[in-house]
């Protein structure tokens, strides 16, 4: 299966055919390797439910952590076996994608998008016991806007995607790192529609920006722009690392940003480089709290389930109040995570009290 009907939008033509070859030799590996991953589990599933209750028996059964694993596992794994067909069908649908770029085209792919995001977010509410409450979800809409979302573990990434795409029915055009590429459903449906796919870490930071401001310039008031400034999970080590580097070259900075208890400093070149693509969009923040133990499979597992609900904050900046030079631009971003940091902080808090 493949996204070979046309470029992405983001993606310079000339560069298109090598990223299809490269598809199709990724996808020859991980979607084979899903799909028989899906099927071991769902065979073995009567002797993996007996060993997780046992498990879950010895530990005194109250917190039920390796069933709650066992089912999230089991029905992502189904999800992605489901997102895996129904690409092949939408790729037969669209003359085997010859016309993937057109607007019935693009349609169902969106619904397929939102709703895997929706659904994973299900998921982690159903198997992990929480509930997730959003405070302000309709300020996102309309468009055009570029949301910049708060990253911190393995499950907060579908949060925005739910806000924008589920909630307000906007259309989506997102960033994304590019390690995602060995998800299926991420590598089939991400590249189908207008998103990109960002390397963190380039040789050449300008051949990174353009694609993301070619993608920004077709927001517009149905469509949302999306980005993690942060671009990865804080760590104490991480943190230090970055206001070092911040340090060496704009001290002033590096003591401002030196303030966050709760985030990484934003990196500013992908959400400045959106902001100048979409010249018309407001910016939408989000922050939340309540996934800052479940960076990896090894912390999910030590802290299942979740302690408290998770708590997403969303707030709009109009455009008006976002400078237009960059300099200044890269204060207001700081000074807007600084208030994420801030009301992150008061939540927290708040949790200890309870």
């Amino acid at each position: 299966m493949s996204s070979a009907a046309a470029p992405s939008l983001a993606e310079p033509h000339h560069s298109w055919r090598i990223g299809r070859a490269r598809r199709w030799k990724r996808r020859a590996l991980t979607i084979p390797a899903a799909l028989l991953t899906a099927v071991l589990v769902w065979v073995l599933s009567p002797v993996l439910f007996v060993l997780a209750l046992v498990a879950d028996l010895a530990e005194g059964f109250r917190r039920k952590r390796w069933l709650r694993v066992l089912g999230f596992i089991m029905a992502y794994l189904l999800f992605e076996v489901l997102a895996i067909v129904i690409g092949l069908i939408l790729w037969i649908y669209t003359g085997f994608g010859v016309f993937l770029r057109h607007e019935w085209a693009q349609r169902p792919h969106r619904f397929i998008q939102v709703l895997w995001a929706r659904s994973l977010l299900f998921l982690v509410s159903t198997f992990m016991s929480t509930k997730v409450r959003i405070e302000g979800s309709k300020v996102a809409a309309p468009g055009p806007v570029v949301s910049m979302a708060r990253h911190v573990s393995m499950g907060d990434a579908v949060v925005p995607v739910t806000i924008l795409g589920w909630n307000n029915k906007l259309k989506l055009r997102y960033v994304l790192k590019n390690d995602l590429v060995w998800v299926p459903a991420l590598d089939i449906f991400g590249h189908r529609l207008p998103n990109y796919f960002v390397d963190r870490t380039p040789k050449n930071r300008d051949t990174e920006l353009a694609p993301i401001r070619r993608l920004a310039a077709g927001i517009d008031s149905s469509t949302a722009g999306g980005i993690f400034p942060e671009g990865t999970f804080r760590t104490p080590e991480r943190f230090e690392r970055a206001l070092a580097r911040i340090g060496r070259t704009d001290p002033e900075r590096a003591e401002r940003v030196g303030r966050l208890r709760h985030l990484l400093p934003p990196r500013h070149g992908g959400t400045l480089a959106m902001l100048e693509g979409a010249p018309a969009a407001d910016a939408v923040l989000i922050g939340h709290v309540g996934f800052e133990k479940f960076h990896t499979f090894g912390e999910i597992l030590a802290h299942l389930p979740f302690e408290h609900d998770v708590e997403v904050k969303v707030w709009r900046v109009p455009r008006r109040e976002i400078p237009d030079d960059e300099e200044a631009q890269v204060v207001w971003l700081d000074n807007e995570w600084l208030r994420m940091d801030e009301w992150i902080d008061e939540r927290m808090a708040a949790r200890v009290d309870q």
